[in-house]
This record gives structure tokens, sequence and C-alpha cells, in this order.
């Protein structure tokens, strides 16, 4: 297995080598630290597998995956387990989180090595870019003991805290109780428009309704709940309806 590694980060490019020696099949053909210099020595490199960071100094992964002549199997190495990691989950293109870890790596590398078709790259890399620019079409993965839902993230109403764990609110009256905090999931989503407006609520500014001056000040949402603003949110929250309306 020909492997192409990208990063832009010594260390990291270093962890990978020293990983990838318990691996005797693999040939390690390359090595780019930007999108420019990947899209330099790729293709001339005929990797099977990308070993991708997400951040570059001069753009992002996925940038290198866009413009490359050729789709090509990918395992993302990234520190952020935030929107693109969401993206990842629903496509068969694996990644990893860093600190990288020597088994994970091991098991990405054997699910490569099951997966050689040709159609199984076009249709990974297809998904992947698609969850990424689609943000409106983006699916979430609640998980909780009985299943495993995959719930689109523009019908996500609200979320509410409950300890170490988080009921996520559905349109249509459902409501899922996860295994997350709600911090876990406010990062997840505060670029697809979520927004905390209180230490226990997390909502999706396109479901509100209304705000209420009333009782110190409350969301309407369009599911009929109403939802707390605190005082220190409250000034946030109607600057973000100011910048709504210009």
């Amino acid at each position: 297995m020909k492997v192409f590694l990208v990063d832009d980060q010594a260390d990291c490019l270093e962890t990978m080598r020293l990983h990838l020696k318990s691996h005797p099949d693999v040939e390690i053909v390359g090595e780019a630290s930007s999108v420019a210099d990947a899209l330099a020595h790729i293709p001339a490199a005929k990797p099977d597998l990308l070993l991708l960071d997400v951040e570059l100094p001069d753009g992002t992964g996925f940038d290198i995956l866009r413009q490359l002549p050729h789709p090509l199997r990918t395992v993302f190495v990234t520190a952020f387990d935030r929107f693109a990691i969401t993206a990842f989950r629903f496509s068969a293109v694996d990644y990893l989180l860093k600190p990288l870890d020597p088994l994970a790596l091991a098991d990405a590398l054997d699910k490569v090595r099951k997966s050689t078709h040709r159609v199984d790259v076009n249709q990974q890399v297809e998904a992947l870019l698609h969850n990424v620019t689609a943000n409106e079409q983006r699916l979430l993965v609640l998980r909780t003991a009985e299943e495993v839902s995959l719930v689109p993230v523009a019908d996500i109403v609200r979320l509410e805290s409950d300890g170490a764990y988080t009921h996520v609110f559905v349109a249509g009256g459902r409501k899922i109780l996860v295994s997350n905090n709600l911090k876990y999931y406010e990062e997840m989503l505060s670029d697809s428009g979520f927004m905390r407006c209180h230490q226990s609520h997390l909502v999706n500014i396109r479901q509100i309704d209304c705000f209420k001056k009333a009782d110190g000040g409350y969301l309407k949402m369009r599911d009929g709940a109403s939802v707390p603003v605190s005082t220190r949110r409250r000034e946030a929250l109607l600057q973000l309806f100011g910048s709504m309306m210009g």
C-alpha cells in the first residue's frame, strides 16, 4: 500500500512515519505540509491512500480532494472533532484524532485493505465533499442504548442539558436522549446556526419564532417550546437578530 502523508506539523509527520513502520506492507511515497505542496506531488507519487490533515496553512484537506485529478482513498488525521468530523462519520472515509493512536491507525489501514474497488473510492470522496459543502443537508448521528438515529441538522429545534446527557428536540415532536453533554454539541453545531442562549440550552436560530421580553426574556421556538435566555447572553442574542435584519 503506497501512502502519502499531508500535515503541516513536523512532529505529526514524524509520529505517522514511526507508526507506519509497524506495517511492512505500507510504503510512504511522499509527504507535504501544504495544499500547494500536496497538489504538486501527489499525482506523480500515485499513492493508494492519503493520510490527510484538515487544517493546513494555505487551505484545508478538502481543497486537496477537490483539486486532485482522480479520487483517492483518504484517512483524515486531525485535532478538530467538530463539523468536519461529523461529515466523516456519515461518509465511508475514515478519520483519526490527534494525538494519533497506533491501534486506531492500524484499524483504519485494515479497513483500507478490505476495500479495494475504485468505485468505492469515488463514492467515498463524493459523499465526504457533499457533506462538507452542503451544510443545510448535514446529518447528525444520535446514539442511544436502543438505536442509532441519523437526524438532519436543519430539523433539530433545540438541545437541552441534563447533566452528562443531552435531550435533542427534533421538529415533529421527537425527543432523543443522548449520552454526550451539551458542550459537545455546541462545539459541533456552532458553525451551523446554533447558539447557546442559556447554560442549559442550545437552539437552532432558524427554529426561533420570537423573543419574548417578559419574565427576564425567553425564546418561543417553532415547536411551541419556551426556552430561557440568560442575562449575559441576551445582548448577544439581540445583536444576532439585528445582524439578520441588516
